[in-house]
């Protein structure tokens, strides 16, 4: 097989990826009427010279459906339950003009494409819009008094964080929220809900990854291949023919070929009804890696799914779920890609299009390019999520950072009526931007896969083995080589994606060679 050196955030190839820090290209989404999402560069000026302003931590709420048990969690708007509270009226930019009061839009159908137009706001927008939570007043409400002081934790940790960080990683002001009230008819799903087909672009990138991958995936879901453009199905049918049949009986290969291996970032996010049923989202993804962004479609209409256009560059690295409506991202992917929301209207929309009732920003990794929230969080049940920490004598910041979003967390959690167990995982390792993360891993019905490293110490990489089997007591761990993936900016989590679709008897064939 011929070399495949394809960073996920394009660092190395820039004919053919998306450039990084403040040249990275635009981001364009698909037009609905004259509509069309425009993300404009970090750094850049976008209104009457203002620059574009890193956005705050958001958590969305959207009013919580009690199912006919009577067990599902009942969430309402702030303002209802702490009179005390008081927000601005919402802003929007309008050319060169102050920020005006928007109006209030009513609920998104997420069945329905989603297109979604904002800008960068401005200081003083950000001020007038977005309510903090008060940290230094008697708040009326418990949960409240939580996110303050957390909120006050952080302001004060600012302080010594600023200067290394760099102007692209700094964020303003946490925890704040935003509430906006929409019903939600399907969640995102969750990363630890058993998947019947996992997605794979196949890759001369990490060939020993992918063996391992293969064999684990068949052994109880089916694997679905889509071909990298600089592989041929005959390579494919080379590499296919040194497994077994029991293997190769569970494999269909398609002839849908992709820019990249990165097939959780540009491959379809699963929506779920509580009666099961599902669609599939199609985000935004970069504009000069268009097999890529093809994929979507490419397979909704192979396989007969319903697929729901996202005009927002939102790549599936970038959001984690709980499988019910609890959501997070981090604060950088949101500023670097324009997704501040304008207004209440838009932040419905939102998330509503993407099943979030409730999507909280967290800190990303300062010096990890993608600013994607599975290199440091993955839930795996509704009720437990995985953070990654860091010693701070590796790397001080860091550690705050990873600190805070498991304080944010759980503080976000507790206001949603979720108790949150947060399993904390050592990073032990960083070179550059690289953070030997052992939190990117890939949940299948009987197993857990999970990077294994070289570059780590084996004492340490025993110890985070050893805390990931007390977060998931009598799941087998399956350690997968990652260190071509980490040179790429990525890992398990990153090169596959668990689907929902389950591919029926006559979809997959023993040789694994024939396309459909």
């Amino acid at each position: 097989m011929g070399s495949s050196r394809v960073p996920r955030f394009g660092r190395h190839r820039p004919n053919h990826c998306v450039k990084s820090a403040n040249e990275r290209q635009h981001h364009v989404g698909r037009a609905e009427g004259t509509q069309q999402f425009v993300v404009a560069p970090a750094g850049r000026q976008l209104d009457a010279g203002r620059p574009a302003t890193p956005p705050r931590a958001l958590i969305r709420h959207a009013r919580r459906r009690t199912g006919g048990s009577g067990n599902t969690r009942q969430s309402h708007r702030r303002d209802a339950i702490d009179p005390h509270r008081t927000r601005s009226p919402a802003c929007t930019h309008t050319g060169d003009r102050a920020p005006t009061p928007a109006t209030s839009g009513s609920a998104v159908n997420p069945d329905r494409p989603v297109p979604i137009t904002t800008t960068a706001l401005t200081t003083a927008c950000h001020r007038s819009h977005f309510a903090p939570f008060p940290a230094m007043r008697l708040a009326t409400h418990w949960r409240q008094l939580v996110m303050g002081l957390v909120s006050a934790a952080f302001a004060a940790s600012l302080v010594s964080w600023g200067a290394p960080l760099g102007a692209h990683a700094r964020v303003t002001a946490l925890p704040e929220a935003l509430y906006a009230v929409a019903p939600i008819e399907r969640h995102l799903r969750a990363d630890f809900q058993s998947p019947h087909t996992v997605l794979l672009a196949f890759t001369a990138s990490w060939p020993e990854a992918f063996d391992t991958m293969l064999v684990a995936i068949t052994t109880s879901s089916r694997a679905l291949i889509v071909l990298e453009r600089t592989q041929s199905m005959s390579q494919l049918a080379d590499w296919l023919s040194a497994f077994s049949e029991s293997v190769r009986d569970k494999v269909q290969v398609s002839d849908i070929v992709v820019d990249t291996p990165w097939v959780r970032d540009y491959g379809p996010l699963e929506l779920r009804a509580e009666d099961g049923d599902t669609v599939w989202l199609d985000a935004s993804y970069h504009a000069d890696r268009p097999a890529d962004d093809d994929t979507p479609s490419a397979l909704a209409l192979r396989l007969g799914r319903a697929l729901v256009p996202v005009a927002a560059p939102l790549e599936g690295g970038a959001i984690a779920s709980n499988g019910d409506g609890f959501c997070v991202s981090t604060h950088e992917y949101f500023a670097e890609r324009g997704l501040t929301p304008t207004d209440d209207a838009t932040s419905a929309k939102l998330t509503a299009a993407l099943g979030c009732e409730s999507l909280v920003l967290v800190p990303a990794l300062a010096r990890e390019p993608t600013k994607h929230v599975d290199i440091l969080v993955q839930f795996v049940a509704e009720d437990s999520v995985l953070v990654a920490s860091i010693d701070p004598a590796l790397d001080p910041i860091g550690a705050k950072r990873l600190d805070l979003a498991a304080a944010t967390l759980k503080a976000a959690a507790a206001h949603d009526d979720i108790t949150l167990a947060v399993h904390r995982i050592t990073i032990p390792r960083i070179e550059g931007p690289r953070y030997y993360t052992y939190v990117n891993a890939l949940r299948l019905p009987h197993a857990y896969l999970v990077p294994s490293y070289n570059a780590v110490n084996r004492s340490d990489q025993a110890q985070a083995y050893r805390d990931l089997s007390q977060a998931l007591p009598g799941v087998p761990l399956v350690p997968v080589p990652a260190d071509k993936m980490l040179a790429l900016e990525g890992a398990v989590h990153c090169a596959a994606v668990g689907l929902d679709h389950e591919i029926g008897a006559n979809d997959v064939y023993p040789t694994g060679l024939q396309a459909f």
